[in-house]
């Protein structure tokens, strides 16, 4: 189902969230910059930390195209800023994620995204800082494209909720000063994938295009799909081929 898939990333993985295989991949042991995926760690984390109800402080705003439309001294809850983070990949919403539940200082938190990746036996993803956003030469995170899988196939297992967002086009999320922001998915094609449950774009100039989904395609069969060092649009071809492939794969193979 798989062979004559013409994708444009560097690497991928289609991993089945039930029995803990890798269906297929390519170079997916391979060491990318992994962009704003890595605000799913930072979001981990930040949940590992904080409770639901948890008044987050925005004290920073970069204006720029992905902060989410986040003003400098409103309030939010945990929830609704994760939501909003994850929806429309903003830096500003991440930063104020890790600033919240960083008991000393950033890099107490960074440390403590890096000691998550060890804890989840997922030793090729370290961050470098809570947005994914490239220092010069320097990812803010970088993994391969099963360790990614693997992370949104425990989070899937362990903590669903934390990216039910995701799988929206468009979100509508209220601060703790009732302001209403409306923000749309950075993942283009949501509406193009069948039973999708999670989803997160990243794309820098060291990363290219990235694109990491969960989807249930079919009777029970959660599955993670990773794409990485693709281009801008090439992320969204190359994983609509492959949730083609896999949804021709489970057909002739199982026996239902």
């Amino acid at each position: 189902a798989f062979g004559h898939l013409n994708l444009e990333a560097k690497a991928f993985a289609v991993y089945d969230i039930e029995t803990g295989e890798l269906i297929t991949g390519r170079e997916e042991h391979r060491v990318l910059p992994l962009a704003s995926i890595t605000k799913v760690m930072t979001a981990l984390v930040a949940g590992d930390d904080l409770g639901a109800k948890t008044a987050i402080d925005i004290n920073q705003t970069t204006g720029g195209n992905n902060n989410g439309g986040l003003r400098q001294g409103e309030k939010w809850s945990l929830a609704n800023l994760t939501a909003l983070t994850l929806v429309s990949s903003s830096n500003d919403g991440a930063t104020a994620l890790a600033h919240a539940s960083a008991s000393q200082n950033q890099t107490d938190f960074i440390n403590r995204m890096n000691e998550k990746s060890q804890k989840l036996g997922l030793n090729d993803l370290h961050f470098t800082n809570p947005t994914g956003l490239d220092n010069e030469s320097i990812p803010g995170g970088q993994g391969s494209a099963l360790s990614v899988a693997k992370l949104f196939s425990y989070i899937i297992k362990t903590k669903p909720e934390l990216l039910s967002a995701t799988r929206e086009s468009i979100i509508k999320e209220k601060s703790l000063d009732n302001l209403n922001h409306t923000v749309l998915n950075t993942n283009e094609i949501i509406n193009e994938i069948p039973g999708l449950w999670a989803s997160k774009t990243g794309l820098t100039d060291l990363a290219g295009g990235n694109l990491a989904i969960v989807a249930n395609l079919g009777l029970r069969r959660p599955v993670a799909i990773v794409v990485l060092g693709s281009s801008e649009s090439g992320r969204f071809a190359d994983t609509k081929k492959l949730v083609g492939a896999t949804l021709d794969y489970y057909s002739n193979s199982s026996p239902e």
